[in-house]
């Protein structure tokens, strides 16, 4: 018995070892490509969206240029520039599709401030996000807690709901 102890040991090592050494990284490019949008930042976390449902519904809802190559695989870049946070969204092609930047509400277009009172007036703890996408396009998302569920809403600039209380990220 103490036998069989001792051989797992190096096994737990090993298997120790093999997980940690085939932790998923992005592919160089979209490294590179990343560096080259935001060359200060170091330390960046990176995720890879896996989930399909959740690549299908950024695609359809989103993003309008339609590159097979692309929908393969998301990365998300997760860092902080000034204390805030920044999340981009690279395909597999390099491409930044998307780069969320928490800002102050201040900062916010006057209509989305308006939204945000008249729906959300009671919720005092929300963060913020301007929510850029690569075709120009700009969004705010705003994300609160209720009953320790994180919920978010995206806002148009003219103040219009483009979604509502839904989680779509991982």
């Amino acid at each position: 018995m103490d036998c069989m102890k001792l051989s797992s040991i190096p096994m737990c090592f090993l298997i120790a070892f093999f997980l940690t050494s085939c932790k998923s990284k992005p592919n160089k490019r979209i490294v590179l490509e990343f560096h080259k949008e935001f060359p200060t930042v170091k330390g960046e976390t990176w995720v890879k969206i896996n989930d399909k449902n959740v690549v299908a519904h950024f695609w359809e809802n989103f993003w309008e240029n339609d590159y097979d190559d692309a929908r393969k695989e998301l990365w998300k870049a997760n860092f902080q520039i000034d204390k805030k946070k920044v999340v981009t969204i690279f395909s597999s092609t390099g491409q930044c599709i998307e780069t969320k930047k928490e800002i102050d509400i201040s900062k916010a277009p006057v209509l989305v401030i308006k939204a945000i009172k008249a729906k959300y007036n009671s919720h005092k703890n929300f963060k913020i996000f301007e929510k850029e996408l690569n075709n120009g396009k700009v969004f705010y998302e705003i994300t609160f807690k209720i009953n320790h569920e994180e919920l978010d809403t995206v806002i148009d600039i003219n103040g219009n709901f483009i979604k509502k209380n839904e989680d779509y990220t991982n």
